[in-house]
């Protein structure tokens, strides 16, 4: 290799060794360094709507409600990251844009998400759609959708609301439904723990998690409830539907439900306790490496 050849490489490493500091000291000297600025903005929407959108980058989001008969978005807000909230055709469309700079991201420290809050002034909609790549989404009790859709990639669901139709499908993140009434159910997650707890559907349940447990408590389905996972223990207790099929590779299976069931089970490694009944729907429980143990306790 030639001296000059020898000297752009040293160069080279210098220029990368030294550009994250020459960068961390150009935002230091723009007051930028270490602060985050958040301000609150209240927006009120006067116009009447049917549906609601909700599409975010990096933000908590909350549906509340109203205390007056007016729709309110209140978002508590970085100065660069602005948030819209309008009607458009019959939906609250509700938006975020961010004008940071990708260094502004890189070295501003905070402990907080953004966050908005929807304050509804009806109890009922037509359809609740939300797009949460990164944050945290509450929807509490009081509140029924024909149709509640939530898409996350890092984000943690807690739901109420009940639903017609309810799909909720993470990447990354725990989904818990509590006090819930639905049509049919369809919960996704790769990452996260999924829980259901006093959750009833006329229709169908179809839960499915990649890594993580499944817990359902007093869960009926009318018609099926399917589940399926990867790398995770699935929980009964006291939960009962038409017909029962859990598939898992890696975990135990075990509870309680509410009547007779025709078990069908098999286990490449792990034992097998489940009642020897001849009546009622199936129960069919597939599992890699785990244990199967059920009971029955009838109401």
């Amino acid at each position: 290799m030639s001296r000059t050849a020898k000297i752009w490489l040293i160069i080279a490493g210098i220029l990368v060794v030294l550009g994250p500091i020459l960068i961390v000291c150009a935002t230091a000297a723009n007051g930028n360094f270490g602060k985050q600025e958040y301000k609150t903005v209240a927006h009120e929407v006067g116009s009447t709507f049917d549906q609601i959108a909700v599409d975010t980058n990096v933000t908590d989001i909350t549906i509340a409600t109203a205390d007056e008969k007016q729709c309110k978005v209140i978002c508590a807000e970085p100065v660069k990251m602005k948030h819209t909230a309008q009607v458009e055709n019959g939906t609250l469309v509700i938006c975020s844009s961010d004008t940071r700079k990708w260094y502004e991201n890189l070295f501003s420290f905070t402990f907080k998400n953004p966050k908005i809050t929807v304050f509804l002034p009806q109890t009922e909609y037509a359809s609740l759609q939300i797009n949460a790549r990164t944050g945290d989404v509450r929807i509490p009790s009081g509140f029924t959708f024909d149709t509640l859709t939530v898409n996350g990639s890092t984000a943690d669901v807690e739901c109420s609301a009940d639903a017609t139709d309810l799909n909720i499908k993470l990447t990354t993140g725990n989904v818990v439904l509590h006090d819930t009434e639905a049509g049919k159910a369809a919960i996704e997650t790769s990452t996260g723990n999924i829980r259901f707890d006093s959750v009833t559907a006329k229709g169908n349940i179809s839960v499915k998690a990649t890594t993580g447990d499944i817990t359902l408590k007093d869960t009926i389905a009318e018609n099926d409830l399917r589940i399926q996972s990867s790398t995770g223990c699935v929980r009964f207790e006291g939960c009962d539907a038409s017909d029962i099929s859990v598939k898992t590779s890696t975990g135990d299976v075990t509870g309680y439900l509410l009547s007779d069931k025709v078990f069908i089970t098999a286990t490449s490694t792990g034992d097998v306790n489940v009642p020897k009944t001849t009546s009622g729907g199936k129960c069919e429980i597939t599992t890699s490496t785990g244990d199967i143990q059920f009971d029955i306790k009838n109401k």
